[in-house]
């Protein structure tokens, strides 16, 4: 297979079905949550994976293409096809924009971008495109969403699955301890945690819920979609504030987790948005400093 993202893709699902086989096992033979951590982190390792090399392929084939600057002509609609194992037909019709540029061969081509992306751009407007020179048929349109999607969605699905299976590692980890006697003297991390810890989460606290109030009145206040992207951002910031305030008061390391996967997911949600919203102006800019650099 040389599609470079259907490997990785297949790579991720092989992982889920292994980290279910296996999870489900040790989960048998042991513990719930052993088995959810074992599942959890086999499925991060499949996402990551996926992520890196994919990432990889795409750094690899950047430095063999060029970039120009092409034209959006239109917005076309495909429509594809496929047959469950029932024998059901579905149809699914893919929306995207139409971009033309001229090669350095001189020859005129057209590129489609996936759904969504740049469709809020006018019929005219300038779009990057990069192109192998050996075949500037095979040239996509170099926004986030057409080159990096694929590797922000497998980093998603290999970091929240992370988290999670952390989270249960410990919980495993700490049911064991708990049967151990735990009759000792405070460890030096629980006195300083007493001592200092707690005064400086109540600042972290206030600094947090500050975050919040103004990430809410950013998205009020100001219009489109970046503008909620950026609110997303703010909220993790100040979710990540609260997971620190309760690392550094003692306020348990469940409660840490909660508020990291709670901060990974409103920040995945907003680093996507800002990315995929970004304006075709700026892109532009970018890659053709990218360009003169290369």
């Amino acid at each position: 297979m040389d599609d470079p993202a259907a490997v990785a893709t297949l790579t991720f699902f092989g992982a889920v079905f292994l980290g279910l086989a296996v999870g489900g096992l040790i989960g048998r033979l042991t513990r719930f949550e052993a088995g959810m951590a074992v599942g959890l982190l086999i499925m991060a390792v499949g996402g990551l994976t996926g992520a890196v090399r994919l990432t990889l392929i795409n750094l690899e084939n950047a430095r063999d293409t060029i970039v120009a600057t092409g034209k959006l002509v239109d917005y076309v609609s495909d429509t594809s096809t496929t047959t469950d194992l029932s024998g059901r037909t579905s149809s699914m019709r893919s929306y995207g924009p139409l971009v033309e540029f001229v090669a350095a061969d001189g020859k005129t081509y057209r590129v489609k971008g996936l759904g969504s992306s740049n469709q809020s751009l006018n019929v005219g407007t300038a779009v990057p495109v990069r192109y192998p020179p050996a075949d500037p048929a095979k040239a996509v349109i170099a926004d986030f969403q057409n080159q990096w999607a694929g590797v922000f969605a497998l980093a998603l699905f290999g970091g929240f699955p992370l988290l999670a299976g952390l989270f249960f590692m410990f919980t495993a980890i700490g049911r064991a301890s708990s049967r151990t006697d735990d009759r000792h003297p405070a460890s030096a991390w629980v006195v300083w945690c007493e001592s200092r810890g707690k005064r400086i989460a109540g600042y972290l606290n206030l600094i947090a819920a500050l975050g919040f109030f103004g990430a809410i009145l950013f998205a009020g206040f100001t219009d489109g979609e970046r503008a909620i992207g950026f609110a997303f951002i703010g909220v993790a910031a100040a979710v990540s504030l609260y997971a620190v305030s309760f690392l550094i008061s003692n306020g348990g390391w469940q409660t840490v987790f909660i508020c990291l996967i709670i901060a990974a997911g409103f920040g995945a949600f907003g680093v996507g948005t800002v990315l995929l919203t970004q304006p075709a102006a700026d892109a532009a800019a970018a890659i053709k400093d990218a360009g003169e650099w290369r």
